[in-house]
C-alpha cells in the first residue's frame, strides 16, 4: 500500500510521519512510502515499533522507504541520510533513479541507463558501508522529457525500456527490483490511461520486475485515481495470469477428456471443465465479459461507471480491521509524541 498523497492537513514538518500513521491505522498491507525529512526514518522506526515492538522492526520491518538521487549523479543530503538511517535500522530502501531523458540525462536510452546505474550503484556504496548487507531494491522511475511541451512524461514506451534494463540489472547484482510502470500522463481516467498502464504492466512481467508501481497514477505521477485504481487492479490481475504461462501435466493436457468428448463433442457437461475453468483463467472483477443484450439491460454501462460504482460500494461497505486497543493507543501515543516534538499541539481526528 502507497502513501502516495502529501497531506496537508498538518504542518509540512510532520506530513511524511502523518501519511505514515493514516495508512498505519488503516491498513494491514505493507506499506511503500518515504521520508521528507532528515528525521523521517527515526520517527518511521517509533511508528512501526508500536505495531511489531522495537525489537522486530529490523526483523519484519513493513514499510519499505524512497531513496532517490538527484540527477545527473548526485545525493542530496537528505536522501543520503535517510538511505544510511534505513540501513542502520535494517529497514528495505528503494535506491529510484529518475533519468529524464534529454534533460536530467543523454537523450539516448543506453546513456540513461549508465548513468542511472552509477547513481544505483553508488546508493548501494552508502548503504552497505552503513551496515553490510542492508537491504536494497533496484527501483527506477525514468521519464522523457518531452522537448515540445516541457513535460516529464512516464507513459512513453521507452519508459518501459528503461525500467526492462533496470529489472536485468538488478538480476545481474542479484537484488529485487522494482519501476513506476502502471503509471499514464493522462489528465483523465480515458483510454490513454488504460493503454499506458497495460503495456507498463505486461512490459513489468516480460520483463521481471518484482514490485510493479504506480497503479492509479496519472499526470505524471502527479495525481491519484480510484477509478484508474480499481481498473488497474484488473489490468494488473489479467498480467500476473499471463506471468504464469501455460501449466503442463497430465490434467492439464486433457488428452483422455478430449478422447471422451470425441469429434463434434461438447465440453461443458464434463467434470473436468468444472475443475479447471476457474483455475486456468482469470476473472476480472470490472471487465464486461456478458452479451451484448446483457449489457444493455444492466443499463449499458462504460468501465468509468462500473469502476466508479465499484468504488461507491468499497467506501461504503469496507470495514478497517482494527488494532488491538493496547496497540492502537500506542501508536496514536507515538504520533502525538512526534508531533509535540515539533511544537504542533493538536492533530485532525482521523
Amino acid at each position: 500500500m502507497s502513501t502516495a498523497l502529501v497531506p496537508s492537513d498538518v504542518p509540512e514538518i510532520i506530513a511524511d510521519r502523518w501519511r505514515m500513521y493514516i495508512v498505519t491505522k488503516n491498513c494491514t498491507k505493507p506499506i511503500d512510502t518515504g521520508a521528507f525529512t532528515l528525521e523521517g526514518i527515526p520517527d518511521a522506526v517509533k511508528i512501526m515499533a508500536s505495531i511489531i515492538g522495537e525489537e522486530n522492526v529490523s526483523k519484519k520491518p513493513f514499510m519499505i522507504f524512497a531513496a532517490c538521487p538527484s540527477p545527473p549523479l548526485k545525493w542530496s543530503e537528505l536522501t543520503t541520510q535517510n538511505l544510511m538511517d534505513c540501513a542502520k535500522y535494517g529497514i528495505p530502501a528503494h535506491i529510484i533513479p529518475m533519468p529524464q531523458t534529454g534533460g536530467t540525462s543523454p537523450a539516448t536510452l543506453a546513456g540513461s541507463i549508465v548513468q542511472s546505474n552509477a547513481e544505483v550503484l553508488a546508493g548501494l556504496v552508502i548503504a552497505q558501508f552503513t551496515k553490510p548487507g542492508s537491504p536494497v531494491v533496484y527501483s527506477g522511475s525514468p521519464t522523457v522529457f518531452d522537448q515540445r511541451f516541457a513535460t516529464s512524461c512516464t507513459g512513453y514506451i521507452e519508459v518501459g525500456l528503461i525500467s526492462a534494463a533496470f529489472s536485468q540489472l538488478a538480476k545481474f547484482y542479484n537484488i529485487p527490483s522494482a519501476a513506476y510502470t502502471m503509471v499514464s500522463d493522462s489528465k483523465t481516467v480515458d483510454l490513454q490511461s488504460a493503454i499506458e498502464s497495460s503495456l507498463g504492466a505486461l512490459i513489468s512481467v516480460l520483463s521481471g520486475i518484482n514490485m510493479a508501481i504506480g497503479s492509479g497514477m496519472l499526470l505524471e505521477e502527479n495525481c491519484i485515481s480510484l477509478i484508474k485504481l480499481v481498473i488497474d487492479d484488473d489490468i494488473a490481475g489479467s498480467t500476473l495470469r499471463f506471468a504464469k504461462g501455460v501449466h503442463v501435466d497430465v490434467d492439464t493436457l486433457a488428452e483422455e477428456v478430449i478422447r471422451e468428448a470425441g469429434p463434434g463433442g461438447l465440453f461443458l457437461k464434463h467434470k473436468h471443465t468444472r475443475e479447471w475453468w476457474r483455475k486456468e483463467h482469470y476473472i476480472p472483477r470490472l471487465f464486461d465479459k456478458r452479451t451484448y443484450d446483457m449489457w444493455r439491460k444492466l443499463g449499458s454501462k462504460d468501465l468509468n461507471t462500473v469502476a466508479k460504482e465499484n468504488i461507491e460500494k468499497i467506501l461504503k461497505e469496507h470495514t478497517v480491521e482494527p488494532l488491538p486497543q493496547d496497540i492502537e493507543k500506542e501508536l496514536n501515543e507515538t504520533m502525538k509524541n512526534i508531533a509535540h516534538k515539533y511544537g504542533i499541539k493538536k492533530l485532525p481526528e482521523i
